[in-house]
């Protein structure tokens, strides 16, 4: 599992432009380096080495050449003074040569230190052509390769024909051969060095390039699987929000309706393509400016108690599209996207149907508070209807009453009693 994983992730490299052209970049790079090292930097502190010797071995023979000429026009075995020996023997120590040779006109060499090669003639073209014309020539051999007559060196030289002149004639030649094993073995260790370092760092960029592609090739695929779980969270947010009777809306983070559900359109006539956001949403549901001003000032509490997470339901009055007010109940719920969705609830019946009850009850209650309540057992006389208070005096039935209760009377008389009375005054 892990590993297919990993895999995932390389596999997302590839095919993210991004990440693919940066990894590649980052490798085109790290790959131009050892090659720029090869082709171009080492072989440019060679040349610049070869370079300076030639030019140290130039200095060096045009130095000895001026104690050869003086003056001579042709040079042989003989011109050379035991002083201009003990001279070239003297340079070739010091300036660590490995060896000198002095050519005739005719290419005979006529003193060497190696003495075995005095008397041999050089007919080679380079020499003909182009050290008897006046130019110097050089070449670099490296350890144990032949040199420019055939002879295997022990050491790295460079190998350097200066032209002698006597009035601008061409009158022999001096061949020198620059040691230069120890300036380059010195120069081999400073590359090492500083091309060891130089490949650690890059190595360590290679590393952290592909570390970093990993992790962003990691956040991306989690990424991708969390906006997956968002979009599948939000369809079926929308199947279950079509069927249900409450008014559902989704904001987003610019404040935007994403989506409007059809009780939200049955609540306040308006659909998606028609919601006016902002300031217009506050003067198109709330059109009485004092009222508008308590509703935006209810709602920045809300705000911020939906911003700490505090949410409560809060009602307002809204005129809906067409002019009808309803009393609609707001529920937002924060959405960890930064989308907020509201729940709207039309309660305009339930609240006018609570404000008749309370004004129902308001009424009862009134009444109530009018009435005086007579509670327990009354007593009274079965004969002459006369009742007994808590003092223990009998009262008539009109006293006691008003007594305990608001009731008035006023007198009259029944029928049956009228013909009673009336009997015994004819009587």
């Amino acid at each position: 599992m892990e590993t297919e994983y990993k895999f995932r992730i390389l596999s997302n490299i590839l095919k993210t432009p991004i990440l693919r052209n940066f990894l590649i970049t980052s490798l085109v790079i790290v790959a131009i380096i050892p090659f720029y090292s090869v082709f171009y930097s080492i072989p440019s502190f060679n040349r610049q080495l070869t370079a300076t010797m030639e030019d140290e071995a130039i200095r060096t023979a045009s130095h000895l050449g001026d104690l050869i000429i003086k003056g001579k026009t042709e040079l042989t075995k003989d011109s050379l003074a035991n002083e201009i020996i003990s001279e070239i023997n003297r340079s070739t120590k010091n300036f660590r040569l490995e060896r000198i040779k002095i050519f005739s006109k005719q290419g005979e060499i006529i003193f060497s230190t190696a003495p075995e090669e005095i008397g041999k003639t050089n007919k080679s073209d380079y020499f003909q052509n182009i050290v008897a014309k006046g130019n110097v020539y050089t070449a670099l051999v490296r350890r144990d390769t032949k040199s420019l007559e055939g002879r295997i060196v022990k050491a790295d030289v460079v190998e350097t024909y200066v032209p002698l002149l006597s009035d601008g004639e061409f009158i022999g030649a001096i061949e020198i051969y620059y040691d230069m094993t120890k300036r380059k073995e010195e120069q081999r260790t400073i590359l090492a060095r500083t091309y060891t370092v130089l490949f650690a760092i890059v190595l360590i960029f290679l590393i952290a390039v592909i570390a970093l592609s990993f992790k962003a090739s990691k956040n991306i695929i989690e990424r991708e699987r969390a906006e997956k779980a968002l979009r599948e969270s939000e369809e079926r947010f929308r199947t279950l929000s079509d069927k249900t009777p409450l008014g559902m809306s989704l904001i987003g983070i610019d404040g935007r309706y994403e989506y409007v559900n059809p009780a939200f359109v049955k609540i306040f006539g308006y659909d998606l393509s028609d919601i006016p956001t902002g300031k217009e949403w506050f003067r198109t549901a709330f059109p009485d400016p004092e009222y508008r001003r308590e509703a935006i000032s209810r709602w920045k509490e809300d705000l911020e108690s939906y911003q700490k997470l505090a949410i409560r339901p809060r009602s307002y009055e809204v005129r809906c599209k067409g002019g009808a007010s309803r009393i609609i109940l707001f529920r937002p719920v924060t959405m960890l996207s930064g989308k907020q969705l509201i729940i709207y609830e039309d309660i305009t019946d339930r609240k006018r149907a609570e404000e008749a009850l309370e004004e129902e009850r308001k009424r009862l209650q009134q009444a109530l508070d009018e009435v005086k309540t007579l509670r327990g057992i009354i007593p009274i006389c079965s004969y002459c209807k006369k009742i007994r208070d808590d003092t223990g005096y009998w009262n008539q039935v009109e006293q006691y009453i008003g007594d305990h209760t608001d009731a008035e009377f006023s007198h009259g008389i029944c029928p049956s009693c009228y013909e009673r009375v009336m009997k015994e005054l004819k009587a």
